[in-house]
């Protein structure tokens, strides 16, 4: 399945930075809003690894259960989030999206279905990714 790249989101009012990067560094002051760990625990773990390698634990405050809750929340200045570089595709126009430094961290996403009697959508849809996959990777 594609792999996605992940990116610091923070909303439009903050500062502008002068970078299209962030150091991971950089966010150990921040509160963070993550999308719960029940939901994802891969990337819930895979983000709290990445600031746990910049040398901090990430001050997490909220954990919404969905990931458009995560953008809004940025967006009304509850905190930082490290999102999969597709959550872009949400269009918050209130958030902004930098790329991370290092630029190391990859989320592997995953479908999964029932094998017996697949439905037409999900027929179109296995499809679908399979004609993306390529063009998927980030």
């Amino acid at each position: 399945m594609p792999v996605q790249r992940s990116v610091d989101c923070r909303a439009a009012t903050f500062e502008a930075l002068k970078t299209k990067r962030v150091r991971v560094s950089d966010l150990a002051a921040d509160s963070f809003v993550l999308f719960h760990r029940e939901g994802s625990p891969t990337l819930f773990d895979t983000i709290t690894a990445v600031c746990n390698d910049a040398g901090f634990s990430p001050h997490v405050e909220n954990e919404p259960n969905m990931m458009q809750t995560v953008l809004s929340l940025v967006e009304a200045e509850q905190g930082a989030s490290i999102v999969p570089a597709c959550v872009r595709n949400l269009r918050c126009d209130g958030v902004r999206f930098y790329r991370l430094q290092p630029d190391k961290v990859r989320v592997e996403l995953v479908a999964v279905w029932k094998k017996e009697r697949p439905s037409v959508v999900t027929e179109n849809l296995v499809g679908l990714v399979n004609v993306e996959l390529p063009a998927s990777r980030c």
